[in-house]
């Protein structure tokens, strides 16, 4: 759904009139029910009434089958069930705007004459697209319309909006997923064992390289554990960063099938503020891709392959984590591809929940970025300079090119939903991200996953389906 803005919800107040008159909107039935009543052709727009009285403008997406959300239109004098009235000057007079200028356009009724309302503030991009939304403006004529509102507001001396993200219900993803449960009371005894054999085969000469732990390390190891324990803590307390750099220090020599104990430590180390600080002195994130490309190459190596992963998606809680592996994000980008080429259920979740977090890192940024521009944002991560620079859009596309490989029915809806999602997400950074979608055909995969039984029987998957399906036909 575009974001509601001031000139936004006057325009869909204001000019979704279905006659000349301008009174009432021509509802075409419930919200609940809407797609019971599909669209007579690709990009026509309707308006349904909802249940709590006010009305939503939707657009028909011939390939998704289905209406996409526009906006909500404001509410009139009418209550309950019926149509709300529409006041053609948005609910005020026209010195309510910055500019209201009379304009004749050729919409889908034919020529009318029509009045566009739109304040100095106000995205020209969001302005065109609603204007020609509630009118019935065929979408082609949307650029026209854009490139006049940029005119007058260039005519006016005014500089233009900085570009916006569009949101819509189930993308842009924001945040970041981790997983914190862990039984120390397992780990632990695992993490002895394991270092004691490999205490014995060193002195038998059969260590191969592999050193163990000394006693003062797993001391230090015993003490990070009672930290990470007492998690009512973590704002006060510190992790031995001793401790730390011991666990780190065997990710490169111990056997595979060994490291499992060694990496679930580590998993909980960067959800610890303190922890994630030195976890990114020691650049953990990186150490943590090693591994599992070593873990995929062995044959044993799948519990390493899926807590490194787990532990990787954690490093994204902490800013200073996110900073370390703002660089390297096409390198875990690579990580998720192989994650989800892997054989095992679990290990494809842990890929879905990396690329949900890899995506809203990608989308943070670049939000970030566009704030930058128009001087009202603080980014998440800035160049050397401290300037805020925007998404690596390289990784943006790799991504994509990851995640979208997957649509298809026999993945599990947890992680279909969220590779829907992290696509979305990533198609509304820039229309060349979402061309690349169509080419790759995305919208072709999403209206054969909504047909799927499971999808169907998954409401919050099919709607992010239909909705990435609509964005896509109209973007």
């Amino acid at each position: 759904m575009l974001p509601h803005t001031h000139a936004q919800r006057a325009l869909v107040a204001g000019a979704a009139g279905a006659g000349d008159d301008g009174q009432k909107l021509t509802i075409n039935g419930d919200y609940e029910t809407r797609n019971a009543n599909p669209g007579t052709a690709d990009g026509v727009y309707g308006f349904f009434l909802r249940t709590d009285g006010s009305v939503m403008a939707c657009a028909w997406s011939a390939e998704a089958t289905s209406w996409v959300d526009i906006g909500v239109v404001q509410e009139g004098g009418a209550g309950g069930g019926s149509a709300p009235d529409v006041d053609m000057n948005g609910g005020g007079s026209g010195g309510e705007y910055d500019f209201t200028l009379p304009v004749t356009v050729d919409t889908m009724r034919g020529m009318r004459s029509l009045t566009l309302q739109f304040n100095r503030g106000d995205d020209p991009t969001e302005v065109a697209a609603t204007f020609c939304a509630v009118n019935s403006i065929p979408s082609s004529s949307s650029r026209q319309v854009e490139d006049f509102v940029r005119q007058q507001l260039g005519g006016a001396g005014a500089a233009p909006a900085a570009p916006r993200v569009p949101t819509f219900k189930h993308f842009p993803i924001s945040g970041y997923l981790d997983l914190s449960t862990v039984d120390f009371s397992k780990v632990i005894p695992k993490l002895v064992s394991n270092n004691d054999a490999l205490a014995a085969a060193a002195a038998a000469g059969t260590g191969g390289g592999a050193h163990p732990l000394t006693a003062r390390d797993m001391a230090s190891v015993q003490e990070l554990v009672s930290v990470l324990e007492a998690t009512s803590r973590y704002h006060s307390s510190t992790v031995p960063a001793a401790a730390v750099q011991a666990l780190v220090s065997v990710l490169h020599t111990w056997p595979v099938d060994m490291l499992l104990p060694v990496v679930d430590v580590l998993r909980i180390v960067v959800l610890h503020s303190d922890g994630a600080e030195v976890a990114a002195r020691v650049s953990l994130p990186a150490l943590l891709l090693a591994s599992i490309r070593q873990a995929l190459l062995a044959p044993n190596g799948r519990p390493v392959v899926l807590i490194a992963a787990r532990a990787l998606f954690n490093c994204f809680k902490y800013m200073v984590l996110r900073e370390v592996m703002t660089p390297m994000l096409v390198d875990i980008v690579a990580i998720v591809r192989a994650l989800l080429e892997y054989n095992h259920e679990t290990v494809k979740f842990a890929a879905s929940v990396l690329a949900f977090n890899v995506a809203s890192c990608l989308t943070a940024q670049h939000k970030q970025y566009l704030d930058s521009l128009s001087g009202t944002g603080v980014g998440d991560v800035s160049s050397a300079s401290g300037a805020a620079t925007d998404a690596d859009m390289r990784a943006v596309v790799a991504l994509v090119d990851a995640v979208g490989h997957y649509l298809a029915a026999d993945v599990e809806p947890d992680v279909l939903y969220k590779l829907v999602v992290v696509l979305g997400t990533c198609a509304v950074m820039s229309p060349t991200v979402a061309a690349h979608e169509r080419g790759a055909s995305v919208p072709t995969k999403l209206s054969a996953l909504v047909q799927a039984e499971r999808v169907k029987a998954n409401a919050a998957l099919k709607e992010a389906c239909m909705e990435l399906n609509g964005f896509l036909s109209s973007a």
